[in-house]
C-alpha cells in the first residue's frame, strides 16, 4: 500500500509543481498597458471611458423633464459595491430603453449612464429587470 502512495505522490508532485509555478507567473504579471510597436505607424486614439453601471429601483420619473430618480443599491462599474444612495439619471432621445421605455415608480432598472455632470448622470442605456 506505502509503495502506491509513494507513486503517486512521484506522479503528482511534478503537476502541483507546475500548478504553483503558473499561479506564481500569472500573479506577478503587469497589470495596464502594455506598448507595442510595429514597424507600420498606428493611429493613436484616447482610451474609451467605459460608462458607469448601476442597479436599482425607481423613486420618481418625470418623462416631459427628462429626469429618473434611482435609489440605487449596487453600483456595478467602475468598482463593484454596495452603496445605498440615490442618483439623478438624466434622459433624452439618444437614450437606449430595454426592453421599452415603460418604467413606472417602483420598477428595478440598471443603468449605465456616462462620468456625472453637475451630480447628475447622463444615461446611456436604461434597461428594465424582471425581479420578482
Amino acid at each position: 500500500m506505502s509503495d502506491v502512495r509513494a507513486r503517486w505522490r512521484r506522479a503528482t508532485n511534478p503537476l502541483l509543481a507546475v500548478a504553483l509555478l503558473s499561479t506564481f507567473v500569472l500573479g506577478c504579471g503587469r497589470a495596464g498597458e502594455v506598448q507595442v510597436r510595429t514597424a507600420f505607424p498606428t493611429p493613436v486614439t484616447a482610451p474609451s471611458t467605459a460608462p458607469s453601471s448601476f442597479q436599482g429601483a425607481v423613486t420618481a420619473f418625470d418623462r416631459q423633464a427628462g429626469q429618473l430618480t434611482v435609489a440605487v443599491q449596487i453600483v456595478w462599474t467602475p468598482v463593484l459595491k454596495a452603496d445605498p444612495h440615490e442618483r439623478q439619471v438624466v434622459v433624452d432621445p439618444q437614450t437606449r430603453w430595454e426592453p421599452s421605455a415603460d418604467v413606472v415608480v417602483g420598477d428595478e432598472v440598471q443603468v449605465e449612464a456616462e462620468d456625472p455632470i453637475d451630480g447628475r448622470w447622463p444615461a446611456v442605456r436604461v434597461q428594465l429587470l424582471d425581479i420578482d
